[in-house]
């Protein structure tokens, strides 16, 4: 068995690979995958696999034609993607690529957008 990362996009498709223990871990990539993810990685244990399901994954853009090139294409993920921009954009843009990604659930971090931190006290 090498060690891989076997992507799956059905519950069917994660017991054929766990089930032929080519890979050391079996992701999950569809939509039930967290309801999925418990009875699968039992089945995983007893053939010596893991099993994984990563719900978002982080992106990091480096200019706005590589933005559009990504964009053009179909997305081939159900994780939920958040685009970090290394580069500027004028509002009207970030809006009109902003409302492209929510169609899909996705979301883009502009340059220099550093998530808020709260603090509770009490």
């Amino acid at each position: 068995m090498e060690y891989s990362v076997k992507k799956v996009t059905s519950k069917e498709a994660a017991i054929s690979a766990i089930e032929a223990r080519q890979h050391k871990i079996v992701e999950l990539d569809y939509e039930g995958g967290a309801n999925d993810v418990f009875e699968l990685a039992r089945l995983g244990r007893k053939n010596i696999v893991g099993v994984q399901f990563i719900s978002q994954e982080s992106i990091t853009i480096a200019n706005e034609t590589v933005l559009k090139q990504y964009l053009s294409k179909p997305k081939q993920t159900f994780k939920q993607r958040f685009l970090t921009l290394e580069f500027n954009l004028d509002s009207s843009s970030l809006a009109e690529y902003q409302k492209q990604l929510s169609e899909h659930g996705d979301l883009i971090l502009p340059k220099g957008f550093l998530p808020t931190q709260e603090t509770i006290s009490q």
